[in-house]
């Protein structure tokens, strides 16, 4: 079973919100289901962790999948996304998944990403 298949049957995943100062909210998969759930500091993590960063702050976008191996597709992708000007000279971060024959790229800026992982890594989350 890969990473994917057992973090979907058990882990810990985590809402960050899209203030800074905004409580979490986060819930337990227990087997596949939803176990506990809360608002504000989550539990210590016993297995894997997803954090999923604010949707409003890292839109995700939907491109062809190119005639690549699914790995250099996927960088392709990302590096193509850095390589975009942003508005107000943010320097991007992307990230990019192959899903059949299509390409998820999700772009941020570096500094809220470094933040999310600096907020994470305070609540003893560390990214690796």
């Amino acid at each position: 079973m890969d990473d994917t298949a057992t973090l979907a049957a058990s882990g810990l995943v985590i809402q960050l919100p899209e203030a800074d100062s905004a409580d979490w909210h986060w819930w337990r998969l227990d087997d596949g289901r939803i176990g506990d759930e809360g608002f504000g500091d989550p539990p210590a993590a016993d297995g894997r962790v997803l954090a999923l960063v604010p949707s409003a702050r890292c839109p995700v976008r939907i491109e062809p999948r190119p005639d690549l191996p699914r790995a250099q597709a996927q960088a392709a992708a990302r590096l193509r996304a850095e390589a975009r000007p942003q508005p107000g000279a943010l320097v991007p971060h992307a990230v990019a998944a192959a899903q059949g024959d299509a390409l998820l790229v999700a772009v941020t800026d570096r500094a809220s990403m470094d933040g999310w992982l600096a907020r994470l890594a305070a609540k003893g989350f560390e990214y690796r």
